[in-house]
């Protein structure tokens, strides 16, 4: 692999380190690769922003419990708008 690489190919390996690690030949590449280019270290910090965001909604998600849904012909008490 070559050390120094193109952005395109940075951000492929940044997109890629989400779903499975970097062999070690992608790694040096692509650290190599951050030194230099402050375009592909915003984008690093944009992804780590999404990933941080995400994370934080799953947790959120997951803590919220389930609404039950009405059962085929129950009836729900519906507020009623007149005065009383």
């Amino acid at each position: 692999m070559h050390w120094m690489i193109p952005c395109k190919r940075a951000a492929e390996l940044m997109v890629a380190r989400e779903d499975r690690p970097l062999e070690l030949g992608e790694r040096a590449a692509l650290r190599v690769h951050l030194l230099v280019c402050k375009a592909c270290n915003r984008f690093e910090g944009q992804m780590l922003t999404m990933r941080r965001a995400m994370d934080s909604w799953r947790s959120y998600r997951e803590a919220e419990p389930e609404e039950e849904l009405p059962t085929a012909g129950a009836t729900q008490d519906k507020p009623s708008n007149k005065i009383q």
